[in-house]
């Protein structure tokens, strides 16, 4: 009742109703999220971060709720390196269609010792075009780097990062590495690079 009643806007009779849910049920982590989003209709964006903690509290592992508070702290400027944590979740959501499932272990920032890593651009056109801005610091840490990308990106890419392998796809689900794939020790995904390189305003380029 309180999910009808957030879509159609009547957000006072959803918090009201998911209120009397706290008193049910003190431990579900959706019912924390969907107040949230209520109160996010009403624009009280510190009382939505207050339910959204609490979700997490719960289930630590909540996608849409790591996601959505990602998000709002981003937008407040808050480019902690907490918040992108919070933020790379958006790619795990329900909402997104884009998934790959490549056979190489995760880089977990470890020293490299020039070993090749792919950076996969697994969102939308539009974050990769975002997130890439943090490539070239990337690069300047590591060497042995090949960039995998949609394809309408390639050609820019090629030409922004020259001497980076840069390899296209049209379809996230059918990607072909061709001689590269034994060449490969570790992946990471363009959306974790602000992550480790963008964690306060002074981080990004002027």
């Amino acid at each position: 009742l309180g999910l009808i009643y957030t879509a159609q806007k009547e957000y006072d009779k959803a918090i009201e109703y998911f209120y009397c849910c706290y008193k049910l049920d003190t431990d579900s982590a959706d019912v924390y999220y969907n107040a949230a989003l209520a109160y996010l209709g009403k624009y009280e964006i510190k009382a939505a971060q207050k339910r959204l903690y609490r979700a997490l509290q719960i289930y630590p592992s909540h996608i849409e709720a790591n996601a959505v508070l990602g998000m709002l702290l981003l937008t407040e400027e808050k480019y902690s390196a907490n918040a992108w944590k919070h933020y790379s979740f958006l790619r795990k959501s329900s909402e997104s269609s884009l998934r790959t499932d490549l056979p190489f272990p995760h880089w977990r920032n470890q020293d490299l010792k020039d070993r090749p890593l792919l950076v996969v651009g697994e969102q939308g056109i539009g974050d990769q075009v975002i997130n890439l801005s943090c490539f070239n610091d990337l690069r300047k840490d590591y060497g042995k780097l090949i960039l995998l990308c949609d394809n309408r990106l390639k050609e820019i890419a090629e030409r922004s990062f020259p001497g980076v392998i840069v390899i296209g796809y049209a379809d996230i689900k059918n990607i072909q590495l061709g001689e590269y794939e034994n060449y490969i020790d570790y992946q990471t995904t363009v959306c974790r690079l602000p992550q480790r390189y963008r964690c306060s305003v002074d981080d990004f380029p002027t």
